[in-house]
């Protein structure tokens, strides 16, 4: 099993509106899923992507190294039921929505009172 320990995820949601503006990016630029794998492996992050049966979807993570600050130790996933797609996503989410820089996280302090 992974540990996570020290590790944050990221928090980039799209929604329906996000979702014409990846097409026609998609459509735009012409980037295949290889493309955006490509780029993050020379970028210096890890890369997986996995099959979760139960939500019949591929989910693509992206994970933050040493040399990615400031995204080191940070996960960013990416799911649909085309695994293009779930690389096509991660790349949008992270060079167009974050402009290739820090991903925002998640709060996971619980709140108090």
């Amino acid at each position: 099993m992974a540990k996570f320990v020290g590790k944050q995820f990221a928090s980039i949601r799209l929604d329906r509106a996000s979702e014409k503006e990846f097409t026609k990016w998609v459509s735009e630029t012409k980037v295949r899923g290889f493309d955006a794998m490509e780029r993050f492996l020379g970028d210096g992050y890890k890369v997986s992507a996995t099959y979760v049966f139960d939500k019949s979807s591929f989910c693509v993570s992206v994970i933050g190294t040493e040399v990615t600050k400031p995204n080191q130790d940070k996960i960013m996933t990416s799911w649909s039921d085309e695994l293009e797609e779930a690389f096509q996503i991660a790349g949008y989410k992270h060079y167009v929505i974050c402009d290739g820089g820090d991903w925002p996280t998640q709060d996971n302090d619980a709140p108090w009172g």
